[in-house]
C-alpha cells in the first residue's frame, strides 16, 4: 500500500498527460489533412477510399475522450482506498486528515474530465467537418462522372445524332447549290432581297425561287397557241 500511495499520483498524471497529448496531436493532424483534402479532391477515385482516408486517427481521439474520465475515476478510487487505509492504521481519527486525503483523491477525476471534455468537442467537430468534406467529394465525383469526357455511354449515344445532323446539313447544302445553279441557268425574273453572297447558303430562298420558276414555266405552256392542224386530203 505504501508503494501504491507513492506512485498512484504520478501514474495518473502521466497517463492522462499522454492521452491529452495524443488527442491534441491527432486533432491538429486531422484539421490539416481535411483542409488539404478539400482542396485536392481528385487524389481519390472512390467514395469509400476517400471516407477511409478522412476517418484515420479518429479512433484514438474517441478512445481518449471515452476513457479519460475512467482513468481519473480510478485515481480517485485508489486515493480513497489509501485514505481509509491510513485511517485504519492510525489510533485516532483526524477529520482534517481525512478531508485532505479525499480532496487529493478527487483531483484525479477532475483531471480526467479536463482531458475528456476538449477531446469530445474536437471529436464532434472533426466528425462534422468530415461529413461536409465527404459531401463535397460526392458532388465532385458525380459531376466528373456526368461530364461528356468522363462518360463513354453519353459520347457513344451522341455520335450517331451528330453524324445524322452532319449528313442532313450536307444534303441541304448540296440541294441549295443545285437549286441555285438551276436558277442561274433559267435566268429567273424574280429578285431576292438577300445579297448575292448569301444566296448559296440560303437553301430555303433557293427552293422558293425554283418553285416559282416551275410555276412560270407551266403558266407559259398553258398560254401558248395550240399547233395548227393539218388538213386531210379528203377535205
Amino acid at each position: 500500500m505504501e508503494l501504491l500511495k507513492e506512485t498512484i499520483d504520478i501514474a495518473i498524471i502521466v497517463i492522462l498527460g499522454l492521452m491529452a497529448f495524443l488527442a491534441l496531436l491527432f486533432t491538429i493532424e486531422r484539421l490539416i489533412f481535411l483542409r488539404r483534402a478539400a482542396k485536392n479532391l481528385d487524389a481519390w477515385a472512390t467514395q469509400d477510399e476517400f471516407d477511409t482516408a478522412l476517418t484515420n486517427n479518429l479512433t484514438t481521439i474517441y478512445i481518449v475522450y471515452s476513457n479519460a474520465p475512467y482513468v481519473g475515476l480510478l485515481g480517485t478510487v485508489v486515493g480513497i482506498m489509501i485514505t481509509f487505509y491510513d485511517m485504519g492504521r492510525s489510533a485516532s481519527i483526524d477529520a482534517s486528515q481525512i478531508m485532505t486525503g479525499l480532496s487529493l483523491a478527487l483531483y484525479a477525476t477532475a483531471l480526467g474530465l479536463v482531458v475528456a471534455i476538449p477531446s469530445l468537442i474536437a471529436y464532434n467537430a472533426l466528425n462534422r467537418r468530415i461529413a461536409v468534406v465527404s459531401s463535397q467529394f460526392k458532388v465532385h465525383l458525380q459531376s466528373s462522372q456526368s461530364s461528356p469526357g468522363a462518360s463513354p455511354g453519353t459520347a457513344g449515344a451522341a455520335a450517331p445524332a451528330a453524324a445524322a445532323a452532319g449528313a442532313a446539313s450536307a444534303r441541304n447544302a448540296a440541294w441549295g447549290r443545285a437549286a441555285w445553279t438551276s436558277f442561274q441557268n433559267d435566268r429567273a425574273w424574280i429578285s431576292c432581297p438577300l445579297s448575292t453572297s448569301c444566296w448559296c447558303s440560303c437553301a430555303l430562298c433557293c427552293r422558293f425561287r425554283h418553285l416559282l420558276l416551275r410555276a412560270k414555266s407551266k403558266y407559259a405552256c398553258l398560254h401558248q397557241a395550240p399547233p395548227a392542224r393539218l388538213s386531210s386530203p379528203n377535205q
